[in-house]
């Protein structure tokens, strides 16, 4: 199992290193703050199949940038756990502990040293709603 989260890890530290996933999630914010702004704030002066549209946009943002960005923190996630169910099955044993101690938590790394852990998805979510919230204040 240890093994193949190493894998995993490895794979998605590729992918994710491309340019297209960091722009994508970047995309992904700014689409979902400028949809939630347009329906919050012109929400009158909208049709309702302008409206719908941007409703979907703030979703299909959502759903993309949450899903890759939680799909990388199940990995540190399942690490983790990993790691401590070998210590539970290797502490009693001295031949294993170096084993144990050789096994580090992997990580997806995004932009440089920078990592996705299990709270990076609800992070950028609450930067998005910050900002939608800002510039509907500052609109006012």
């Amino acid at each position: 199992m240890y093994r193949e989260t190493q894998l995993l890890t490895l794979e998605l530290n590729n992918c994710y290193q491309l340019d297209g996933v960091p722009i994508s999630v970047t995309g992904a914010c700014l689409v979902e703050i400028t949809s939630l702004y347009v329906c919050i704030a012109q929400w009158k002066s909208l049709p309702p199949e302008g409206l719908l549209f941007f409703l979907l946009a703030a979703a299909d943002a959502f759903i993309l940038r949450f899903g890759m960005l939680k799909l990388a923190s199940k990995v540190f996630i399942e690490s983790q756990e990993v790691r401590r169910s070998l210590k539970k099955i290797l502490a009693p044993h001295p031949r294993f502990r170096r084993f144990w101690r050789s096994c580090s938590i992997h990580k997806v790394s995004f932009g440089g040293s920078n990592f996705i852990d299990e709270c990076t998805p609800l992070v950028m979510n609450q930067f998005s709603l910050n900002q939608t919230i800002s510039m509907v204040l500052v609109e006012r």
